[in-house]
């Protein structure tokens, strides 16, 4: 998986558990399962570090349970990472 796509997923994990008041530890252990299945210790670790970062673990309140509707700027950025993600996997193929 190239460092763009995993970069993206990073950044779409973040919104998305950002969607529900905060990060919670089994969102945060599914992304920590996914990096392992995928790459070697050393470079789960940097992506967690980066999924911390882009999720803003220190700053959000993680015993936050309240629902919040996706932002129109958190829409646009997911849209924007998906629609360059595709293009970059069909430059990958080509």
């Amino acid at each position: 998986m190239s460092e763009e796509i995993l970069k993206a997923l990073m950044q779409l994990f973040a919104l998305i558990v950002k969607q529900d008041g905060g990060v919670e530890a089994n969102e945060k252990e599914y992304v920590n399962n996914f990096l392992t299945q995928q790459l070697n210790d050393e470079t789960v670790h940097e992506y967690m570090n980066l999924f911390t970062e882009f999720a803003r673990l220190e700053k959000e309140n993680l015993f936050n349970s309240k629902s919040r509707p996706t932002s129109v700027r958190d829409s646009v950025i997911i849209f924007g990472i998906c629609k360059k993600s595709t293009a970059h996997s069909l430059s990958i193929k080509r």
